[in-house]
Order: C-alpha cells, then sequence, then structure tokens
C-alpha cells in the first residue's frame, strides 16, 4: 500500500444538550478527522476526539501528533504479511507516546482504508469472527431535568438498557433511578465518574443493590473498592484502564465485574483487544462504549464491539448528543442493535470528507 497524501479536518460545534459526567457537563464538542488517500484514489477516514476532563490527551496534542505523520512513513507500516495489527504497531511508533485519540484515529483510518482497497470486512482484516448482533444501550445526561420523560422516550425507541450519571448530589438521580425500575422493562447502569464519597458509598451502594442495576461504574478510586459495603451492586473499571495500570493484578485487587472500554481513551483497537482479552480470560465481562465520539469514531467502536462485546450487556453506542457537533451521515438512523453487516453502511469516506469542508 503507497498513500499520496495525509490531510485533517477539524471539527466544532454547540450542544443541544449538555455532555460528559454530572459534575462537568460540556457544552461544546470538537475533533480532528483523519484523512488517508493511498495513490489508487482508495480514502480511509479516522477521528480523534478527546473529551475534556477525560481524555489524557487534547485536540492539540492530537492536531500536532497526526500533523507530523508522512507518507513515507505510513508506508512502511505494511510488511506483506497481512497481519493489520502488526502494521498498527508499526504506524503508532509514528506518534508521540502516550497520544490515544491520535493513536485511534491511525489506526481507525487506516483500516477502513484497508477494507476499501481489499474489498474486505474489518472483522476479516482483525481476524476475529463478529458476534450475530449486539444490542445498545442509550445515556441519559447528567441534568435529570426531564429524565423521565427522555427514558420513556429512548424505551419507545427500543432501547432496553439506559444507563444515568451520578454526581456528588447522587441523591436526584438514584431517585431517579428508583422511579424507572418501579416503572419495570428497563434495564439500568450507573456512572459515577468517581464523584462518591465515603459516606455517600455507605448510603448509595446499597440502595443501588436492592434496585438490582446491572452495575455501577467507578464509583471511586479503585484502591477503595475492597473498602466498600458487601452489600452493593457489580461494579466496573472504565476511567481507570487509562491510567496504564497492569489489568490482571488490577482485576484481582478491585474485584471488579465489567471493564468498559473506550478506544478514544484507550488508543484504539490493538489497545481494546488487548485489555479485553486479559479481562475475558479472567471473567471479566466487557462493555464497549464511547467518549460523545462523532460518527467516524462510533462506526470503528461499532466494529470493535462487534468482535468483544459481552454479549449478556448491551454496548454503549446508541447515537447520542455529542453527535450534533458533527455533520450528518446520510441514510444513517437511530440503530436500536448492531450487526456484522450494518456496522459500515452509511459513511462513504470520500463523500463525508467533502461534506467536512463544506
Amino acid at each position: 500500500m503507497k498513500l499520496q497524501d495525509i490531510a485533517l479536518r477539524e471539527v466544532s460545534g454547540p450542544l443541544p444538550r449538555p455532555i460528559g459526567s454530572a459534575e462537568a457537563p460540556e457544552q461544546r464538542r470538537a475533533g480532528l478527522v483523519l484523512r488517508l488517500r493511498d495513490t489508487e484514489g482508495n480514502v480511509g477516514l479516522g477521528e480523534a476526539s478527546p473529551l475534556p476532563g477525560f481524555s489524557s490527551d487534547s485536540i492539540a496534542s492530537c492536531r500536532a501528533a497526526l500533523a507530523g505523520l508522512t507518507p513515507r512513513a505510513l508506508d512502511g507500516c505494511f510488511d506483506g504479511t497481512g497481519d493489520l495489527l502488526r502494521s498498527f504497531a508499526r504506524a503508532r511508533a509514528s506518534l508521540p507516546p502516550r497520544a490515544p485519540a491520535a493513536a485511534f484515529a491511525l489506526e481507525t483510518a487506516l483500516l477502513d482504508l484497508a477494507c476499501r482497497r481489499e474489498r474486505r470486512s474489518p472483522f476479516e482484516l482483525l481476524r476475529r469472527p463478529a458476534l450475530p448482533g449486539v444490542e445498545l444501550n442509550a445515556v441519559l445526561d447528567g441534568t435529570l431535568a426531564g429524565a423521565d420523560e427522555r427514558a420513556l422516550e429512548l424505551a419507545r425507541q427500543g432501547y432496553g438498557t439506559l444507563k444515568l450519571k451520578l454526581g456528588r448530589r447522587w441523591e436526584p438521580a438514584l431517585d431517579t433511578l428508583t422511579r424507572l425500575c418501579e416503572r419495570g422493562g428497563l434495564r439500568l447502569r450507573a456512572d459515577a465518574n468517581r464523584s462518591l464519597d465515603a459516606e455517600a458509598l455507605c448510603l448509595a451502594l446499597p440502595r443501588l443493590a436492592d434496585l438490582g442495576i446491572e452495575f455501577l461504574e467507578e464509583p471511586c478510586v479503585p484502591e477503595l473498592w475492597a473498602a466498600l459495603p458487601r452489600r452493593r451492586p457489580r461494579l466496573a473499571l472504565d476511567e481507570t484502564l487509562g491510567t496504564g495500570r497492569e489489568l490482571s493484578s488490577l482485576l484481582r485487587r478491585a474485584h471488579a465485574d465489567v471493564l468498559v472500554l473506550k478506544p478514544m481513551a484507550l488508543g484504539g483497537f490493538s489497545e481494546c483487544l488487548r485489555l479485553a482479552d486479559t479481562a475475558q480470560a479472567m471473567g471479566c465481562a466487557v462493555v464497549v462504549t464511547h467518549l460523545f465520539d462523532g460518527p467516524i469514531a462510533l462506526a470503528a467502536a461499532s466494529v470493535l464491539a462487534c468482535v468483544v462485546q459481552s454479549p449478556e450487556f448491551a454496548a454503549g453506542l446508541a447515537p447520542h448528543e455529542g453527535l450534533a457537533a458533527w455533520p450528518a451521515v446520510s441514510g444513517v438512523g437511530r440503530p436500536v442493535r448492531l450487526g456484522p453487516d450494518s456496522v459500515r453502511e452509511g459513511i462513504s469516506a470520500s463523500e463525508y470528507w467533502e461534506q467536512l469542508g463544506d
């Protein structure tokens, strides 16, 4: 594969409702689109959209990392063996260390380009079988205003699993969860983003356990999990995964039940596949979700979900408020389920790149 050129475009826009944590909601979303074009005119797109307050990198650092790529450097990534993960590793060597969103953009663009060149599915190129289908869950934002009505609307649209953000003022969110549980017909999960203090943990966790939620993400730093109340819901690791700690020992110490993979925060396919393999070998479930990414990254995360998602849980990849900052992808609706034949539908790389320049 010979590359002809590499280009970047930035996307930014306001959101109809705030996203992110209950404590630090974001009113705008921004990202970069990386385009790789080979000498035969094939195009692959990737996206770097780190989220302030969650990501270890920034738009500025991603721009600097991706602007330094050259066709000559990336041409040497492909050794003719067809081992795409090996090509990913060689390509990432052209980036600075600790640049997860830029690495995700680069791997996504390389996979997209390889699929179009070779007319093969991403699952064939990643050498991973795809699940026949993956259910999706939707997120209720952290404002709580109108949460009951939005939950009912999402249920009418077909989403059977909803996630609610908790904050330091966790009582109103827990009240909302309680009302939704009483109505029945929904599976519920919660995300505290490490916001609960010792008193809140002792009070909230038993109540969440009684509600029967699927799991609670990151109630506090994992070092404290061993001392949490014994009556508690299943717990999920999320942002801790981006700290570089060795996963096997972390899982043993924290007694985590679920691993939440955000490829934008973790560095793309290679790292997420490694983490998923380790977790599943230790009996830990895997859930793939997003950082309120744009449509290119959301499509890439959907590919990942089709190969590593634990089927007993829904993937957190439903369309979300963050997409409002991006040009819409024509022909793509609001799916409630993913399948191997649907994850790449609706995005034409060349056409969407031109749309970004409008």
